[in-house]
């Protein structure tokens, strides 16, 4: 029923309430936030927002030539990871097995940072320390981007000037961002110190044990933990659980046996990502990280006879049938995985 027609005029305080009476009347800035809802872009999966991450690392060529611009744009990449994890971590962690499309200089410094961030919310870290720390992890080799993608396919041991460069990137690294405007010394200090070892071997300034930065102390275990799980042209990479175990048991690089146990318990014996065998003999992926470590939700992708199943079946791993029996390198699932028949839409590409 028509009240008014366009441009009428209201004359009376009477009409005016008349009108109010019935209700019709919009109110303009309730019109002008549902038009800029309806025209805002989908919110976009965890997965989608951690290759956002990496193609806007790898486009922009932050790492390679860092200017003023530099800590804004950490700021943003950090924040797309930030808001993966806290939709759903699982889904950021087992990108970190499952997605390795990225050149390796790009996805090891995401990856690094995606673990930093659920290992610190998990340990209630600051929102403070969080960014640093996942700021540190995506800049961590600012010095070395190019080095890192080449060392990525040698198999030739490394030159002198290689060395120099390895032993020096802390170093220089921090000093690039200071340069770039970075003010933070969390930050920068978790650069600097995240090839420090607690008995004193690291460098640059082969500081000891607590003398080592907390925030740098994360950095490292993401750092080493994210590089053995990838696979290189002079080694392949290492399930998940081999990887931590050897964290753990300071094979190759002393760490902190209390922070590298809170560390293994975030992740779990077997994180997001990790490729299983079963009880039953399925192969599956790990899903969801369970009550404890050793018992998390799967989905089998493979069945006991080798046939590739066209829909993931969840298991749990707490009931005996389905027990994890052994794990399995990434290679055993012969092909790309579909992430999203695993997780669902928080896995959807877009």
């Amino acid at each position: 029923m028509l009240l008014l027609r366009q441009g009428a005029v209201v004359a009376t305080e009477r009409q005016l309430e008349k009108l109010i009476a019935f209700g019709l009347f919009i109110d303009a800035d309730v019109t002008r936030a549902h038009d800029e809802s309806a025209q805002a872009p989908p919110e976009r999966s965890p997965l989608a927002l951690i290759l956002e991450a990496r193609r806007q690392l790898e486009a922009a060529c932050v790492l390679r030539s860092p200017g003023d611009e530099l800590p804004a744009q950490v700021w943003r990449i950090a924040g797309l990871l930030r808001e993966a994890c806290s939709v759903n971590p699982d889904v950021a962690l087992a990108a970190i097995m499952l997605q390795r499309d990225a050149p390796y200089s790009v996805r090891h410094a995401v990856d690094s940072a995606t673990a930093c961030h659920v290992v610190g919310a998990a340990l209630g870290m600051s929102a403070v320390d969080a960014v640093a720390a996942t700021s540190a992890a995506l800049t961590m080799n600012l010095s070395m981007m190019a080095l890192r993608d080449a060392l990525q396919y040698q198999q030739a041991p490394l030159s002198d000037d290689q060395r120099r460069s390895v032993h020096e990137h802390p170093q220089r690294s921090a000093q690039m961002l200071i340069a770039c405007g970075v003010e933070d010394a969390g930050w920068i200090e978790a650069v600097r110190h995240h090839h420090e070892v607690i008995d004193g071997s690291g460098y640059p300034a082969r500081k000891r044990g607590a003398d080592i930065p907390y925030l740098a102390q994360i950095v490292a275990l993401a750092d080493v933990y994210c590089a053995r799980v990838s696979g290189r042209a002079y080694r392949p990479a290492l399930d998940s659980r081999i990887a931590l175990r050897r964290i753990f048991l300071d094979e190759g690089v002393p760490v902190d046996r209390e922070l590298a146990g809170q560390f293994i318990r975030v992740l779990g014996v077997y994180p997001p990502g990790a490729v299983v065998r079963l009880n039953n003999g399925d192969i599956a992926v790990v899903i969801q990280r369970g009550e404890s470590g050793t018992t998390p939700r799967v989905g089998s992708v493979i069945g006991p006879g080798g046939l590739r199943m066209v829909t993931p079946i969840r298991r749990d791993t707490s009931e005996p049938a389905y027990a994890i029996r052994d794990s399995l390198p990434r290679d055993a699932l012969g092909e790309s995985v579909n992430m999203r028949a695993l997780w669902g839409k928080d896995a959807a590409l877009d």
